[in-house]
């Protein structure tokens, strides 16, 4: 995923297709202090990680680029059918079981294998990852082995020899050819400052539930900004969808007008509503200091029924979205920028996704003009919001500040 921030846009887009039900995450690149916030990714999904630096920060000072870290996502009308199994200390290894309808578990493990090299530390690191796994296939469950393995499934192979020699002793293996048209052009991850790609993101399966595989594809989309692309399986399973358990008091949703959503059909709406609507009699009355009860009454029923028409035609014609769930930086620029990077990623792809030439060149450049601009408006509104925080606290406007401070910092890890 390259960091949380550049793959969240990409998450987002997987999280609203009902169709999935589990996300591994590798590489979000978080510590142990913010690994919440890949609960606050979705609002149907849950979520559990682990980091990669937690020894690092322990005895050295936080420096340079943050690393590693892998995950799980996963509906939350499914929680009581998952559970987080074992982790691996150096972060790179995560799994959980999943309880099916039919009383079968199967064990799920996302991986971040070292990059490959011919290096002892490369052996070693490997090594240490190939164990974990070797541990939790002992137990004779069936399982699914996911996540970015930084190597081509080749004998040649150095890396993906060691993970063959290991996992074929449990008869897993990898599951390439379900995505790959076997003339080697399935790509899972390309750089385009580098000019480089290849298919370094494999899925290996138990031979006991190889058959269970529905399909797969390398879903790859102009709204995705991370190098890697996400490649989604489909398995025959059942797994029964069981409602959220709460003793708590149900929060109402609060809902935003998305005026910029709307069309002309508001108008003809409100149209029809107010014309529906008799203008009372006593509106007639010319007496400016008119005190009577019942014309007081009859305008404030005017009123209320001007104001019932406005929102029965917004309900109609105007989107509505829950308060929380727009980023409060994003504009309209930034909605047409979007637009613009998955208009010229479908015309490319339509095109055969040629290396190079003109259309290649507007992609590459309206998906870095996207990208840029997200940051942009990012860092913007963060210094928006620490100036506020600032004048507030200088001008001992406590209840403003702590309502700043909130907004900024206050997060939810349920």
């Amino acid at each position: 995923m390259h960091g949380i921030n550049n793959g969240r846009s990409g998450l987002l887009e997987l999280c609203d297709n009902r169709d999935i039900q589990i996300i591994a995450v590798q590489e979000h690149w978080l510590h142990d202090s913010n690994l919440h916030l890949l609960n606050n990714i979705h609002p149907d999904f849950v979520g559990f990680s682990i980091s990669a630096m937690s020894e690092r920060l322990c005895t050295s000072v936080y420096c340079g680029r943050p690393y590693g870290g892998v995950g799980f996502l996963w509906r939350k009308t499914i929680s009581s059918s998952v559970t987080i199994s074992t982790r691996a200390t150096s972060g790179r290894c995560l799994s959980l079981a999943l309880s099916l309808d039919c009383s079968m578990v199967v064990k799920i493990a996302t991986v971040y294998f070292p990059c490959n090299s011919t290096s002892i530390s490369y052996s070693i690191d490997l090594s240490e990852c190939l164990s974990f796994l070797e541990e939790m296939l002992d137990d004779g469950l069936p399982a699914v082995i996911l996540g970015d393995m930084n190597f081509s499934c080749d004998l040649r192979n150095d890396g993906y020899r060691q993970c063959f020699n290991a996992l074929s002793r449990y008869n897993v293996f990898n599951c390439d050819e379900c995505i790959d048209d076997g003339v080697g052009t399935c790509v899972t991850c390309c750089n385009q400052g580098l000019q480089q790609s290849s298919f370094l993101d494999h899925v290996f399966v138990s031979n006991s539930i190889r058959h269970h595989i529905n399909g797969a594809e390398v879903h790859d989309t102009g709204v995705n900004l991370s190098d890697h692309i996400p490649i989604i399986y489909s398995f025959n399973w059942s797994i029964t969808l069981q409602a959220r358990q709460t003793n708590r008091t149900k929060k109402i949703k609060q809902y935003s007008w998305r005026w910029d959503k709307s069309d002309l059909k508001y108008y003809q709406c409100t149209d029809q509503e107010l014309r529906a609507i008799s203008i009372p009699l006593f509106c007639d009355c010319c007496d400016l200091n008119c005190k009577l009860r019942c014309h007081l009454d009859a305008i404030n029923m005017y009123y209320e029924n001007i104001v019932s028409a406005l929102h029965c035609a917004a309900s109609i014609a105007v989107r509505k979205v829950p308060c929380h769930s727009l980023k409060p930086f994003w504009n309209e620029e930034l909605d047409r920028l979007k637009q613009d990077s998955v208009f010229w990623h479908n015309m490319w792809v339509d095109d055969g996704r040629p290396s190079s030439g003109v259309l290649q060149h507007i992609r590459l450049s309206c998906k870095a003009k996207y990208k840029l601009a997200i940051r942009n408006a990012y860092l913007s509104y963060e210094d928006t919001i620490s100036d506020e925080m600032c004048s507030h606290f200088l001008n001992k406007r406590i209840p403003e500040f702590w309502k700043s401070w909130n907004a900024k910092f206050r997060k939810s890890v349920s």
